[in-house]
């Protein structure tokens, strides 16, 4: 369980550092929703930059947030995710880089 939630951990940083790059572009944010708002002529640009960000076109992503005050410095974070179908939640401690896990 424990490879699962670095795996899962490791998924969400990579998304939070993909959608963060494309913000500093200049495209614009929905707080609300989560999502990366663009023209489509911006889409264009932001994919030719980084093929990754394409999967936001019409995804949300509405961890963004919480996931910036984590890993600008904030020492603590609940995160609760799903795993094999039990909602369990994930503490962060950024400082101490430890990760505790309540099912």
């Amino acid at each position: 369980m424990k490879q699962q939630i670095l795996e899962k951990e490791k998924e969400l940083k990579g998304n939070y550092k993909i959608i963060r790059e494309a913000r500093k572009s200049g495209v614009g944010w929905n707080d609300t929703l989560g999502m990366i708002m663009a023209e489509p002529k911006n889409w264009d640009k932001l994919i030719e930059d980084n093929s990754k960000v394409s999967k936001f076109r019409k995804k949300v992503f509405p961890l963004f947030n919480s996931l910036e005050s984590l890993y600008k410095g904030n020492t603590f974070f609940f995160l609760p995710i799903y795993i094999n179908g039990h909602k369990c939640y994930i503490s962060l401690v950024q400082k101490f880089s430890s990760l505790v896990l309540y099912c």
